[in-house]
């Protein structure tokens, strides 16, 4: 309550009369926005975490469903050879139903923190928060990483068609932050309201403009569409009461349509949406881009894609530092998995303890521990270990891009969302596998 009184006390202080100075008005707008940043990023962390404790949850709950109905079909069925018998055929579709309803249960819980990292990156673009860096990008490597991270493809058996023109060079120069978070929002739109077993479309092409080249990015599906009064309040985004009394407004187009235009006109460009009732909907991205010539494309972003096709990377010696008990106990059996060792610490100083006595290759710490920063833990563990520093990820609720530009600035390798995935923790170790590779082949 406390808080609230405080963020109400800023709020008025917007409607107030204008300050004597301009400056004074300037800082009072900087002081109000900075706190109402906060306030969100605060509200967006404790719901991360207590929606990342119940994915946890559902994740060993999955795990122990498919891992009963594998003991009852080796032990019971096959021994009592019931396989045609109505008890059999109840038993399994009672275990289908138990893995149906824990796969929804967390779809939704996905789907929770994707609207939470959508307010909080709303109000982060109204206030203007918003930056323009230009980067080398594989673009059907942007393509396929945001359609095999969508939880509705597999579900809803969604075909994607992705048609890149052979002119499109893999290495682009293009505002890769804001041209993915703009694409990402058309894509998964186009994925989401699809009938089931539908088609989605994407093209790319490009166009030249005097001596500026430009990315035609086309995303078509055939689904509900939209009519014409909704095509004219698409891009509202201010967040009053009349958009949150109609839930499927507010979710669908106060939230996510209005992000990609913010962000594909900071990049340079502009969207144009076209659509019919009952037929689908059209949306293109125009982008500028430079062409890049001799360079070798940096790694592309973590994948969700849960796929047993990969190969798994060497084992290593792992410190996992979570303090959370069912987080602990979720990572701890998805890095067993990959072939990976591991011991646990619940806290900062059970973590450099552990470190003192055993040499870890990977240290995979929480930020938020009871009695430190993982930070902190990290600092400490190096100044110990000054010939064999361990690899430093951050496995956190803490994803803002001010919080991962800090962590990374202050040696984190890299930093895993939570709640976290098997693919997740794959796609980090593969790549120090590789690192470590060139460090053994560099010595040879």
């Amino acid at each position: 309550m406390k808080k609230c009184n405080q963020f109400q006390a800023l709020e008025n202080t917007e409607s107030k009369n204008t300050p004597n100075t301009f400056a004074e008005t300037g800082k009072e707008m900087e002081k109000v926005s900075r706190f109402k940043m906060d306030f969100l990023n605060m509200i967006s962390h404790e719901i991360r975490s207590s929606e990342g404790n119940v994915i946890s949850i559902l994740g060993i709950l999955e795990t122990a469903v498919n891992n009963l109905q594998n003991i009852f079909y080796k032990n019971i069925i096959d021994r009592q050879s019931i396989h045609d018998s109505e008890e059999a055929k109840d038993i399994h579709d009672l275990f289908h139903r138990l893995i149906e309803l824990v796969s929804f249960a967390k779809e939704n819980s996905y789907y929770s923190l994707n609207s939470i990292a959508n307010l909080c990156s709303l109000y982060k673009l109204h206030v203007g928060k918003i930056s323009c860096n230009f980067e080398m990008t594989d673009i059907q490597g942007m393509i396929e990483n945001i359609v095999n991270n969508n939880v509705f493809l597999k579900k809803r058996k969604i075909t994607t068609r992705v048609v890149v023109e052979s002119i499109i060079s893999n290495c682009l120069l293009v505002d890769y932050k804001n041209l993915n978070d703009a694409l990402s929002i058309v894509i998964n739109n186009a994925i989401r309201f699809s009938p089931e077993n539908g088609l989605v479309q994407i093209e790319v092409d490009s166009k030249a403009e005097g001596e500026n080249n430009f990315l035609l990015l086309t995303v078509r599906d055939f689904g509900e569409g939209m009519s014409p009064l909704q095509l004219k309040t698409l891009f509202k985004t201010a967040l009053n009461d009349d958009d949150l009394h109609d839930v499927t407004k507010y979710r669908k187009l106060s939230l996510q349509l209005p992000q990609a235009k913010i962000r594909i006109e900071a990049a340079g460009g502009e969207i144009e949406i076209q659509s019919t009732v009952k037929k689908g909907t059209t949306v293109t991205l125009l982008t500028p881009y430079h062409i890049v010539s001799g360079n070798t494309l940096p790694t592309p972003p973590l994948q969700n894609k849960e796929d047993s096709s990969f190969p798994k990377p060497k084992p290593f010696r792992i410190l996992l530092v979570e303090d959370n008990a069912m987080t602990r106990e979720l990572e701890k059996n998805i890095l067993e998995e990959l072939g990976c060792e591991v011991d646990v610490a619940t806290n900062g100083v059970d973590a450099i303890l552990a470190a003192e006595q055993d040499c870890y290759q990977i240290l995979f710490v929480d930020i938020t521990l009871p009695d430190m920063t993982g930070i902190e833990v990290m600092h400490q563990i190096n100044s110990q270990q000054k010939s064999t520093r361990p690899f430093v990820v951050a496995v956190t609720s803490h994803v803002s891009e001010e919080d991962v530009e800090y962590f990374l600035s202050q040696g984190i390798m890299d930093v895993i969302p939570k709640p976290v995935t098997k693919q997740q923790f794959q796609n980090v170790l593969e790549i120090i596998a590789d690192i470590e590779s060139q460090k053994i082949a560099q010595n040879n």
